[in-house]
């Protein structure tokens, strides 16, 4: 495994990085201010396609963050964790990963906000509110990926225990004991 590590590995990590803020931006600002896909006429995908930017933004910053915290690590403390040919794929995956994850903390922001709130219509937040969630989400997407399935589990487990017909693993085991707790063989 040692001769795929080398300092040269770094050059698509670095590029990876590059592409990232430079795709972001584009995404980002040159939809609302360049106005660039004139085609694109539905203000929903234009949004979509903002948000999506501010993601990937938000996810390099973090990836450029951590490489600069691999490279002091390789640099400064021990040469043996050099990058990998590969490493530059995770780099890859998570800037692509923050860019939907942003827009998913987006619509799950709005989506609780029209909970919350009593009315039938679900609002719509300007402009600079969703680009910084989007950009938050895409930043620590780790931590909402992680967040966004604890609520998940949360309400699966609270629906498996409303199911009419089924009981709790606990009840089930406390049916088949007696009052001095032991098992109930009759």
């Amino acid at each position: 495994m040692k001769k795929y590590q080398s300092f040269w590995c770094y050059v698509p990590i670095i590029l990876s990085l590059a592409l990232g803020f430079l795709v972001g931006g584009y995404l980002a600002f040159g939809t609302k201010f360049l106005n660039l896909f004139p085609s694109l006429k539905n203000e929903t995908g234009r949004l979509v396609l903002i948000l999506f930017g501010m993601g990937v933004l938000g996810a390099t910053t973090y990836s450029a963050r951590f490489w600069a915290r691999d490279v002091n690590n390789v640099v400064y403390e021990d040469k043996d964790f050099l990058p990998h040919i590969y490493d530059f794929f995770g780099y890859i995956t998570t800037i692509v990963g923050g860019g939907i994850t942003g827009v998913i903390l987006y619509l799950v922001t709005r989506t609780g906000i029209g909970i919350a709130t009593t009315d039938n219509i679900f609002p719509q937040l300007n402009l600079s509110s969703a680009v910084l969630i989007a950009y938050c989400g895409g930043l620590f997407h780790f931590r909402v990926q992680r967040m966004l399935s604890q609520v998940v589990d949360k309400i699966l487990k609270e629906k498996r225990q409303k199911v009419p017909g089924k009981s709790k693993p606990n009840e089930a085991a406390k049916s088949t004991e007696n009052n001095n707790g032991d098992l109930d063989i009759s």
